[in-house]
């Protein structure tokens, strides 16, 4: 398994929460994008439930990785988000519908998306390869990834210059800007969705 390796667990549950450029406003992705690849320590600690975590952060995007020890990741995503929060000087209801989230196999369908390029303002561009091996590395140096996580990043940065040169764009409908022969990934086949696990929070 690309996911499990030899950690010897065999459900790792994986989550991200994701605010990205076409969906969180400028302001707030702005004060999220300044935390960088250093505020993973603080999220693997947020809660007991987060075994190891790394942070993807570039002009366009603030995601968390989170390997999780719970099937249910309401509460350890709660106390993560409410960590975004208190480090982004974000109010908790901004930062929680600001952000897109995935679990399980979805995290990894997204993960090589974005590692493609297919989720830049660019599509198709190159440079977020190099940004996500970066911040496996500085989990890495941080002490706060785990096998599972180590081995999904490093799967998705080996596979994303192969995975965007493979998919092909159909006849009339590249995107301005974007690289021929790629497009972004059906909407009827989301891997990211809203977060729902505690709307009565302020």
């Amino acid at each position: 398994d690309i996911l499990t390796g030899n950690s010897g667990r065999n459900a790792p549950v994986l989550v991200c929460l994701s605010a990205h450029h076409r969906s969180t406003p400028f302001e707030s992705l702005e004060s999220l994008s300044r935390l960088g690849d250093d505020a993973a320590p603080a999220l693997r600690s947020a809660h007991e439930d987060i075994l190891g975590t790394v942070v993807l952060s570039t002009c366009n995007r603030f995601e968390a990785y989170f390997d999780i020890a719970d099937d249910s990741p309401v509460p350890s995503m709660d106390a993560a988000m409410e960590r975004i929060a208190a480090m982004s000087d974000l109010p908790f209801r901004t930062v929680r519908e600001s952000v897109d989230f995935a679990h399980g196999t979805g995290v990894a369908r997204h993960l090589f998306s974005v590692a493609a390029g297919l989720e830049s303002v660019v599509v198709g561009e190159d440079e977020i390869a190099g940004q996500v091996k970066r911040a496996l590395d500085a989990a890495r140096q941080q002490g706060v990834t785990t096998t599972t996580l180590e081995n999904l990043f490093q799967r998705a940065a080996e596979t994303s210059r192969a995975s965007a040169a493979t998919i092909a764009t159909p006849p009339g409908s590249s995107l301005p800007g974007s690289k021929p022969g790629l497009t972004r990934p059906s909407p009827g086949f989301p891997s990211m969705r809203r977060w729902h696990g505690s709307a009565a929070r302020s």
